[in-house]
C-alpha cells in the first residue's frame, strides 16, 4: 500500500516559539532575577555550598552541537573578566 504525502496546513510556522513556552520561560527568569535579591535564596551562595550540583546543572546548559554555517570556521573569542564574587559583599 502507498502512503499519500499530504501538503501542512494551518499549525504554527517552522521555527515559532511556542507563546506559553515563552511566557513560562519569561516568568521563570523574571522569578530568577528576583530571588537573586535576597541572599538566602541566592543562586551563587547556593552554589558555594553545593559546587558539584551547581555544576551539574550548569553543565546542562552547554550546548551539546555546535553548528558552523559562516564560512572560514569557528572563531573562539576568550576573554578574562574579574569575578565580582571575589569582591566582599557590603549591605
Amino acid at each position: 500500500m502507498q502512503q499519500i504525502k499530504r501538503t501542512k496546513r494551518g499549525g504554527r510556522i517552522k521555527g515559532v516559539p511556542n507563546r506559553i513556552t515563552a511566557s513560562v520561560r519569561l516568568k521563570f527568569n523574571e522569578a530568577f532575577h528576583i530571588l537573586q535579591e535576597d541572599r538566602a535564596v541566592n543562586l551563587v551562595e547556593w552554589g558555594r555550598s553545593n559546587p558539584t550540583e551547581f555544576y551539574r546543572l550548569a553543565s546542562k546548559l552547554i550546548p551539546l552541537q555546535i553548528t558552523n554555517e559562516e564560512p572560514g570556521g569557528v572563531q573562539t573569542i576568550i576573554q578574562i573578566i574579574p569575578d565580582p564574587l571575589s569582591a566582599p559583599i557590603t549591605d
